[in-house]
């Protein structure tokens, strides 16, 4: 099995769509499950948080190249039945005003949300996109013990979460 980096030095960044889910929650709290705080005055510094008393909207989003995928709001926690769904129904509608030429040669990136894992889920995305994911399980791994950072959490949900 080929290292994630070795696959990402052969492939265009342009191929490859980076894939992420986030929740925005209507108290305007946000889940900063990325965030990681350092300091030398305080190592037992925590940030408070009450999630399970409010209610949300969780979304769904893309890049490839310097194109926006989405978003695409969902209810609810994500299954892997309503992930399944969304890959079958949804995203090909979504890549329809990506090129040709760059769907044909995508690469398509998850993390390792508990939905993403499902056997259901990763025998999808070897029938569709053989050897051209990159996830838990998949022929190009998602690195483990990874901090789960992508384009997407360096940039577009602070963004719009910021909004």
């Amino acid at each position: 099995m080929a290292s994630l980096q070795s696959y990402l030095s052969t492939t265009t960044k342009r191929c490859i769509l980076w894939t992420d889910e986030s929740k925005f929650m209507t108290n305007g709290i946000l889940n900063r499950h990325n965030a990681h705080y350092w300091t030398d005055e305080n190592p037992h510094w925590m940030r408070e948080s009450k999630f399970q008393t409010f209610h949300g909207v969780n979304v769904w989003c893309g890049i490839i190249g310097d194109q926006l995928i989405g978003p695409y709001f969902y209810s609810g926690t994500l299954t892997a039945q309503k992930y399944l769904e969304f890959l079958q129904n949804t995203l090909p509608i979504l890549l329809e005003n990506v090129p040709l030429a760059t769907r044909q040669h995508l690469y398509f990136q998850q993390d390792g949300c508990p939905a993403h894992n499902a056997y259901l889920i990763r025998h999808y995305l070897n029938e569709m996109f053989p050897g051209k994911w990159i996830g838990t399980h998949s022929s190009i791994p998602w690195p483990p013990r990874s901090p789960d950072l992508t384009c997407l959490d360096y940039f577009l949900w602070g963004y719009l979460k910021n909004k």
